[in-house]
């Protein structure tokens, strides 16, 4: 079925082959992940938010991996004949649904150009469900500290995928404002006492009153979002719509870790905000007299040409 996902920003399968026992699996090479990206100074990234063509090609990656993320929920629909996927027969309505699951930081490639890929479907789901039906699926839960809050009655979902982008983007926007200082300082206020009996550490984002059971984003975390706008030193000429893009940012991804999984946007609103944040962004940085003419400054020139890639 990966193969089949033919995005971008979605790790490309080149060759599978079985040594003896061992079935393998050849995918391009990658430069690194996310995770090492944001936190190994050796990577000497330069983003930040005073760069006007480094943050848009930056942000550019993020709405390619939400994009790439809505083409794995919405695989049924973006395939031209459902028989050619082999999910059953052509007179049941179905639409082939896709999960990952297990989405962080080091499942996300970047490759020699800067590109971020989605990689690693070990634990992804792929399942045709009839229409006005859940589906009851496998589910095995991802890495601790991406995944998502679960009540015991709840079916696995795409929203959990959603709250695993959250956390993600949140790690991004930290980097691009206050770089790795800042990430290493979120690794560390997620990190918490447990506040069920005999767990110890809590390391995830979210934690749950062991009295009514009820999922909540961690103060703490919640508390460094908030500190984010406050630490943002940029020129005074980008600064307005550089606080408007960040504002904006971070109240989606509120929305985006809201602990009951319904109240979450699906991945196809995110790609189309984070998009309108960017458009929004970069036309702000453009002075409408300056539109048609040729005057406009090579960063300015890098810039346009971001925005018409990704």
């Amino acid at each position: 079925m990966v193969r089949k996902l033919d995005h971008p920003h979605i790790v490309r399968m080149i060759k599978t082959y079985s040594l003896g026992e061992t079935f393998n699996i050849i995918f391009p090479r990658a430069e690194t992940n996310l995770k090492e990206f944001l936190r190994d100074p050796k990577y000497n990234c330069q983003v930040h938010c005073d760069s006007r063509s480094h943050s848009a090609s930056f942000w550019n990656q993020m709405i390619g991996i939400a994009e790439a993320l809505s083409k794995v929920h919405n695989v049924g629909e973006e395939a031209e004949k459902l028989e050619d996927l082999n999910v059953g027969s052509s007179h049941v309505d179905k639409s082939l649904t896709g999960y990952h699951f297990d989405l962080k930081p080091a499942n996300i490639l970047v490759d020699q150009d800067g590109k971020c890929l989605i990689t690693d479907f070990g634990q992804s789901v792929f399942k045709a469900v009839e229409s006005g039906r859940s589906s009851d699926i496998r589910f095995m839960p991802g890495t601790a500290v991406y995944a998502a809050p679960r009540r015991d009655s709840e079916k696995p979902n795409r929203r959990f995928d959603i709250w695993s982008l959250g956390c993600i983007l949140l790690e991004v926007a930290t980097f691009w404002v206050r770089g790795r200082e800042g990430v290493e300082e979120l690794d560390k206020v997620r990190v918490t006492e447990s506040r069920e009996a005999h767990v110890g550490k809590d390391v995830s984002f979210h934690a749950k009153d062991p009295d009514t059971g009820e999922f909540f984003l961690k103060p703490e975390v919640d508390d460094f979002m908030e500190s984010l706008p406050r630490n943002l030193e940029v020129e005074e000429a980008i600064k307005e719509r550089t606080e408007t893009f960040l504002n904006r940012l971070l109240k989606l991804i509120r929305r985006m870790l809201e602990p009951n999984s319904a109240d979450r946007p699906s991945a196809r609103e995110v790609y189309r905000d984070l998009k309108d944040f960017r458009d929004a962004y970069m036309a702000a940085d453009i002075p409408p007299d300056a539109a048609s003419t040729q005057s406009s400054s090579a960063d300015e020139h890098e810039l346009r040409k971001i925005s018409k890639d990704g």
